[in-house]
């Protein structure tokens, strides 16, 4: 695991990396190919050489999991992720954090009550309303949260009702498009966090 600074988290932990959605604006895919991590990101890889990290840190603390990957990213085996999920509920001094851009799939699991499931969008459109429908109506009453991380465009229409938190993030790297100040005003939520990266456009 490593350390992060991360709004949301104390650390990440990555036993997958690797995502086959391929997202244009992916960090994730940016930092792989800039270290050369031994993958071409395309294809999700299991790292249970990783499993045993959360038991290590004896003190509570927040951990995003699968930074690295999307855990039900095509290409992610179920065994994989039960197995994640034995450590999540053997580390109950921990709240684990899942992120995942096809959050329908959090009904066909078992979570924990020390989980909080998310997903992401980045701009309002029919596809990632969805997104927060399929949240909501998983079956799963855990804390949920939302990451509008890369903000591409205004939000005014879309419904963050029955979110527990919302995080807005800025678009980073080459080409990055720069969020108009009437975009991140157009969201609205009792509980939203800006990220450092976007709160010098407000």
């Amino acid at each position: 695991m490593n350390k992060s600074t991360i709004e949301f988290c104390h650390y990440t932990w990555n036993p997958i990396v690797g995502c086959s959605f391929h997202c244009p604006y992916c960090y994730a895919r940016r930092f792989n190919n800039r270290f050369n991590a031994g993958s071409d990101f395309n294809t999700p890889v299991f790292h249970p050489e990783r499993l045993g990290d959360p038991s290590k840190v004896k003190k509570g603390s927040e951990i995003f999991v699968c930074s690295m990957a999307d855990i039900f990213s095509y290409g992610v085996e179920v065994s994989w992720v039960e197995q994640i999920l034995k450590v999540v509920r053997e580390n109950p001094h921990h709240t684990f954090k899942f992120l995942s851009k096809a959050p329908i799939s959090y009904r066909n699991f078992d979570f924990p009550s020390n989980v909080w499931i998310g997903t992401s969008v980045s701009k309002d459109t029919l596809s990632q309303r969805q997104r927060l429908t399929d949240l909501l109506s998983c079956g799963c009453k855990h804390t949920s949260f939302v990451l509008v991380e890369p903000l591409l465009g205004n939000m005014t229409y879309m419904d963050f009702t029955g979110v527990d938190f919302v995080y807005v993030g800025a678009q980073t790297g080459p080409g990055s498009i720069k969020p108009d100040r009437r975009w991140i005003t157009s969201i609205k939520h009792p509980n939203i966090v800006l990220k450092e990266n976007i709160k010098k456009y407000l």
